[in-house]
């Protein structure tokens, strides 16, 4: 029940004269707080008319769906964790395809790989045109940049580096081809020069480790470590044999392109340079639900802070003095700056008009939010 002690007690309380009845009285402050949105709820007890007013009074369930964003948001992570993927680390050469692996069926094949450079020789922009593959048909097939990735069926590649590589073709001695594709540089670098990318290739069958350096990316820095020496378009082939001919017995060759050396029981022939993009590969199945988490999180702090419940007490007696209506307000609007402005402009309008008129009014203090202990 409000009581005139209740509304003083709130601080920032005014009071407003009229010449007209009670009941004319609360309906012209019934039909000002309407204009401007609130609800109005009156109720006669005795002489008196007693006014409930609020607006925006639903926001308070803003906090539902916040902590409802919180739960799907660490659900989500949970599905994430144990039904998704991402490699952070995956290589595909030029004109070739790698499986993407975890039950996917799907498979990425990099077309066609283009760089471009500024004057300082520093990467400005790189594109890898790639296809997605389901077996041996084509799904997708799009120019991916780092921030401009390729998705298909919750599968998403983005680009994120790419480096140096060679095509290489490697047979025993009848011909028969133990390895025929790219090799990847700078995976890791050679002991004696870390200048040098270097790339590896384990050839089971053949119980040999091939591994091959390229030219020196800076000659000039530390030159005494360069002791290849290569020069443009050449490779530095080592083979390395683990199995039964013994794990210290090794070949090794320089080779430019197009040419062929016998290592031992293998013959490598260097095809050509080609380049290879570093990819990351990522599916999450919990992408729509953080899309639903998110929206009710920014729709719950939205309707908490932009349309926070606002509350009006009031109560309308009759003035013996003069015969007509007095009007007692308050808000409630403790430690509520912007509900306390509000109700200021509020107050302005009544006065405003030529029925009423304010007598008195106490404004808010610091005291009032923070009182003394």
């Amino acid at each position: 029940m409000t009581t005139h002690g209740f509304l003083r007690g709130t601080g920032g309380d005014a009071t407003l004269a009229s010449a007209a009845a009670v009941s004319a009285t609360a309906n012209t402050l019934a039909d000002t707080l309407r204009e401007r949105r609130y609800r109005v709820v009156s109720e006669v007890r005795g002489h008196e008319t007693h006014l409930y007013v609020d607006k925006n009074r639903f926001a308070r369930l803003g906090t539902f769906p916040f902590h409802i964003a919180l739960i799907l948001f660490m659900a989500g992570g949970i599905i994430g964790a144990h039904f998704g993927f991402r490699e952070t680390e995956f290589i595909v050469a030029e004109g070739e395809s790698r499986p993407i692996g975890h039950g996917t069926g799907l498979a990425v094949r990099l077309d066609r790989f283009e760089d471009t450079y500024d004057e300082s020789g520093i990467p400005s922009e790189y594109t890898s045109h790639l296809t997605i593959l389901d077996g041996d048909r084509p799904v997708a097939s799009d120019a991916i940049t780092v921030n401009d990735p390729l998705s298909h069926d919750g599968v998403t590649i983005y680009q994120s580096s790419f480096g140096q590589a060679v095509r290489v073709r490697v047979t025993d001695l009848g011909g028969s081809v133990l390895y025929d594709g790219a090799v990847e540089l700078g995976t890791f670098t050679s002991n004696a020069n870390p200048d040098a990318p270097a790339g590896v290739v384990v050839l089971r069958p053949a119980e040999v480790v091939l591994t091959i350096i390229a030219p020196d990316l800076a000659p000039l820095n530390q030159p005494e470590l360069d002791a290849l020496r290569l020069a443009d378009q050449e490779i530095y082939v080592r083979a390395r044999y683990t199995g039964s001919q013994g794990s210290l017995d090794t070949r090794d060759a320089v080779l430019a392109t197009r040419q062929t050396a016998d290592l031992g029981a293998i013959r490598v022939e260097f095809l050509r340079e080609t380049r290879f993009s570093l990819f990351q590969v990522a599916r999450n199945p919990a992408i729509p639900l953080f899309i639903v988490a998110s929206v009710l999180l920014v729709g719950g702090l939205m309707a908490t802070f932009y349309f926070p419940h606002r509350r009006i007490r009031g109560i309308v007696s009759p003035d013996p003095a003069s015969g007509g209506a007095t009007a007692h307000l308050a808000p409630l609007a403790k430690r509520d700056w912007g509900g306390q402005r509000q109700f200021d402009a509020l107050l302005a309008d009544l006065a405003a008009r030529p029925d009423l008129e304010l007598v008195e009014t106490r404004p808010r203090s610091a005291s009032d939010d923070f009182p003394d202990h």
